[in-house]
């Protein structure tokens, strides 16, 4: 392994105006938290090849992310792995891999729709929308999703992969009604700045005034020495 090892070093540092650190050889958890177990050569040479890949312009994730395999066997993965941590790095995986074959797709909707974990819906909101340029639908119904986080994740991608706000307008504004305010305040930006607020957003703004009315009568008050 160590000749894998040095030809990485070799291309980090033609790629680097800094010194290049040996690369670690242990597995490390999505968010960098160090395991201890010893990598095998089989993922050091996945590392490599994600290298390569770099400069060819492709939707390349970051690798603590990564999962190994093809499209289809991540997919298989995604459909089958008991695992919630390996259906979402399969989810997050397939980001990088093009052409998004059918049976990827399958299992990303799928995901979407089906699976019961959280992180694993939003990676494969994100993938889907980056590949697949029919997601709309899709994204739609996951406007729906019992998970705010999720609900907020498929309204940005919806937006950016779709303009028709005939068909998904009124979904959408839904949002705008949303029982958790995160996903409400969202929604009032992102459809604002799309053009699919229509008239909804006024009730914001009216709330607004109202508190800036409240705001300058307490100031009066409190310049007159009158309770406001």
């Amino acid at each position: 392994m160590d000749d894998i090892v040095a030809r990485i070093r070799a291309k980090l540092a033609a790629a680097c105006t800094e010194p290049v650190p040996r690369p670690r050889t242990v597995v490390r958890a999505p968010g960098g938290r160090r395991l201890g177990a010893a990598l095998s050569e089989e993922r050091v040479a996945a590392y490599e090849h994600w290298l390569d890949s770099l400069p060819d312009g492709k939707l390349i994730p970051d690798f603590r992310h990564q999962a190994p395999g093809s499209p289809d066997e991540l997919a298989d993965v995604l459909s089958t792995s008991g695992s919630s941590c390996e259906r979402q790095a399969a989810a997050y995986t397939l980001g990088g891999r093009l052409p998004l074959t059918d049976r990827a797709r399958e299992a990303l909707v799928r995901a979407v729709t089906c699976d019961p974990d959280r992180g694993v819906r939003m990676d494969a909101i994100r993938t889907l929308a980056e590949l697949d340029a029919g997601a709309a639908p899709v994204l739609a119904s996951a406007l729906k999703d019992p998970d705010s986080l999720v609900r907020r994740r498929a309204l940005v991608h919806l937006l950016r992969v779709s303009d028709d706000e005939t068909t998904y307008g009124p979904a959408a504004r839904e949002l705008l009604r949303d029982e958790h305010p995160n996903v409400r305040m969202a929604a009032a930006d992102l459809l604002t700045r799309a053009g699919w607020a229509g008239e909804q957003c006024q009730g914001p703004r009216r709330m607004n005034s109202l508190r800036e009315r409240t705001a300058a009568s307490t100031s009066r008050g409190a310049l007159s020495g009158e309770p406001a």
